[in-house]
Order: C-alpha cells, then sequence, then structure tokens
C-alpha cells in the first residue's frame, strides 16, 4: 500500500524549503550586485585606457571634458578609441540620461548624443578651449602631481552636500550627469566667460554632480593612472578635495 505524505510531513518539507530559500537569496543577490561592480570596473578601465590612447594621439595633452559650438562631451569623444556605447552604461544604474545640452548633430565622425552613467573631473580634462585655473586644470600627465591619488572619472551622479559627509545614500539622482566637480568649488570660477555659472556638483545643475554610491554605499573610482578602485566616495570626495586637484592629489 503506498503511503502518503502527512500534512506535518508537507509542512516541514515547506519550511526547510523557506529556510534554505532565505538563505540562499541574499548570497544571489550579493553575487549578483558583485558582478554588476566587476562590470563597472572594466568600464572604466576601458575609458582610463582610451584616455591614454587619446594623450598619445595628441602629444600627450588630455582629452577634453566637451567642447562647444557644437556642444559635444567626452563620452562622444572617447568612441574613436572604444567604439563601444554600452560600456558608458553601468550595470547598477537603471536609466542613465543625456543631457539636453549637448548638440543633437555633432559634426561627421562624432558619435551622436547617448547615456552616460559616469561623471569626469572637470579640473583635469577642461572645456577643450581655454585652460581652468580653479583647482589647478592639468592639460597633460606631466602636470598632475600624483597620478596615483587624482580622481579622473567615476560613478555618477548624485547632488552633493557642501559639508561632510558629501555623499549619502539618500543624496539626490543626477542621472544625466556628467561632469564630476567639486562640491564647493566651482570649475568655472576663474574664466571671465563663465564665471556666474552655478556649476558645482551641490547646484541644482542637473549635468554637473559628485559621485554615486551605486555599489553598496561604494563608488567605482577611476584614477589617472589607469588603476580603478571600489570606494566610499565620501574617502575622496568632499568640500575643496585635494583628489579632484591634478596640481596637489590625495594624501
Amino acid at each position: 500500500m503506498k503511503r502518503a505524505f502527512t500534512l506535518i510531513e508537507l509542512l516541514v518539507v515547506i519550511a526547510i524549503i523557506a529556510i534554505l530559500a532565505a538563505i540562499l537569496f541574499p548570497v544571489f543577490a550579493q553575487a549578483k550586485n558583485a558582478a554588476k561592480t566587476s562590470a563597472c570596473v572594466s568600464n572604466e578601465k576601458q575609458f582610463l585606457l582610451g584616455f591614454q590612447m587619446y594623450a598619445n594621439d595628441y602629444d600627450d595633452m588630455f582629452m577634453p571634458a566637451y567642447t562647444s559650438n557644437p556642444n559635444v562631451l567626452w563620452n562622444q569623444l572617447f568612441q574613436p578609441y572604444i567604439k563601444n556605447t554600452d560600456v558608458f552604461r553601468c550595470p547598477a544604474q537603471s536609466k542613465p540620461g543625456i543631457t539636453g545640452w549637448v548638440s543633437q548633430n555633432p559634426p561627421a565622425g562624432v558619435a551622436r548624443p547617448f547615456a552616460v552613467s559616469y561623471v569626469a573631473n572637470m579640473h583635469i580634462m577642461g572645456d577643450g578651449q581655454t585652460p581652468l585655473v580653479t583647482g589647478g586644470v592639468a592639460t597633460n600627465f606631466g602636470q598632475v602631481a600624483q597620478s596615483s591619488a587624482t580622481v579622473l572619472l567615476a560613478d555618477g551622479g548624485s547632488r552633493a552636500l557642501s559639508s561632510k559627509p558629501s555623499i549619502t545614500d539618500r543624496s539626490e539622482n543626477k542621472d544625466r550627469a556628467w561632469l564630476l566637480n567639486d562640491p564647493v568649488k566651482n570649475a568655472f570660477a576663474n574664466m571671465a566667460c563663465c564665471a556666474s555659472l552655478t556649476a558645482v556638483a551641490d547646484a541644482s545643475n542637473p549635468d554637473w554632480a559628485g559621485p554615486s554610491p551605486r555599489h553598496a554605499g561604494k563608488t567605482a573610482t577611476g584614477f589617472v593612472d589607469g588603476h580603478v578602485k571600489v570606494l566610499d566616495p565620501n574617502r575622496w570626495y568632499y568640500p575643496n578635495t585635494p583628489w579632484l586637484d591634478p596640481l596637489v592629489g590625495g594624501q
């Protein structure tokens, strides 16, 4: 005679499955987050390699953060070296945006505007026309005091606070941001054309931002020398931070 499961046995089996699920689901979630972080680090390493290739092609000069008339962003300028727009999207950011400032019809040979999940350090790259002096904007690798302690790009962007900690888990998202700036130091301050702009990262300007702690409270952070670390953003990002100043560098 076949023996059926009793109600108690079924409940025990269900309880065991529930316990296993409670144990394994967080592990799966952690593994998924770790994979997204690894992908983001890989993306940034490709950017840093492209940055070096650009400098090699232009007598050691850095790629600008943007150019004007037409308005072209750094991620578009990267395309001849990377030839892939997907790597500009962090898998942990669901909906990166496109700034309305960029020209919709760029020159021949320049990629059309596309979304980017990362922000590039304005204090290094400048505007492609006039060297900026606030924070000591560098124009080539020889002018960077500490390439291993100077941030070039990072997960972005969040609206920063003008006091420590500048980035929190509750920081307002700036999904279309593409420039990394100091929370209080305006990279345009010493330019006669643009001194009136409010372009610090704690401002309402959606294109300027601080780093975003998308990876379990940390940020994939790429440095001028080509290495990438996943760090608490507040370790290097705060008012008047030396980590964004190529003439000083982090401590």
